[in-house]
């Protein structure tokens, strides 16, 4: 699976190097990797983020989706060309912040639409999405978010809820009666949010399936 091979070699560098002095940061990079493929177990996303948190790899991210671009295999291709553009809409996201932050501070309140921002000259205009449907906006918070973004994350959380709904399944032969049971027996300690402000997972006991 397009997965475990840089999971595999993060954990050659957690297990087996684990004296080297980089070794949790080059980790990083590879867990980042195998999480970013969409389809890695809950334990490596979970461990993807908490070494996110402790490095900044922005920077060492993108130089590692380029040389991705230069790959043999078009699949990691696609995938690089994907990622290195989820990337600028993060940097998107943290400078609306910042400009939403500035607004706020200047008005005494959140700003509702970026045609406000735009109003008190904090924006040239209305960001855009490259993606295809993709959009930005603000969420209730008063902090900028970006739907591509959103979507992707929904789809890495959703497979986590998904494959242990699958293990739920195979261990009691019957589908979970709410995702809570999960949490219940052990699968998981605690549900992952929905990424979208404001909404929640929904799940049909009788199928199995979540959205």
């Amino acid at each position: 699976l397009a997965w475990q091979l840089p999971y595999e070699a993060a954990m050659n560098y957690l297990l087996n190097k684990r004296e080297e002095p980089k070794s949790r940061y080059f980790a990083a990079q590879y867990l980042n990797m195998s999480a970013a493929t969409g389809k890695a177990i809950s334990g490596v996303v979970n461990l993807a983020a908490k070494l996110q948190d402790e490095f900044d790899l922005t920077e060492v991210e993108k130089d590692m989706w380029h040389d991705m671009l230069k790959s043999d295999d078009k699949f990691i291709r696609d995938l690089a060309e994907r990622k290195l553009v989820e990337i600028e809409l993060r940097s998107a996201c943290e400078e609306l912040d910042k400009r939403l932050n500035i607004f706020a501070q200047r008005t005494g309140r959140p700003a509702t639409s970026f045609e406000e921002l735009i109003q008190e000259g904090l924006l040239s205009g209305v960001p855009q999405d490259p993606i295809e449907g993709g959009y930005f906006f603000i969420g209730g918070d008063g902090k900028a978010y970006n739907s591509t973004l959103l979507e992707d994350e929904v789809i890495r959380a959703r497979n986590v809820l998904q494959t242990n709904v699958g293990f739920y399944q195979e261990r009691y032969g019957v589908f979970p009666e709410s995702l809570d049971k999960l949490i219940e027996v052990g699968l998981l300690q605690e549900l992952p949010a929905h990424p979208w402000p404001g909404r929640t997972w929904k799940y049909d006991a009788q199928t199995g399936k979540v959205e």
